[in-house]
């Protein structure tokens, strides 16, 4: 599995975020990492990136 390297644009995505640019479709904690790497690799509403909560509840 590869890693992506886009620390430097998370800033300017939180932003595109915030202004409802872009939308979160699936919002999941780490938990849930097989559902959410399933619908990544069916590509599942046109899904490309997959965020994953690592610390407090998922919102």
């Amino acid at each position: 599995m590869g890693r992506a390297l886009v620390i430097h644009l998370m800033p300017m995505l939180y932003e595109m975020v915030k202004k409802h640019e872009i939308d979160l479709l699936h919002k999941l904690s780490l938990a849930d990492g097989p559902k959410a790497y399933d619908i990544f690799d069916k590509k599942e509403d046109g899904n490309i990136k997959v965020i994953l909560k690592t610390y407090g509840g998922v919102k």
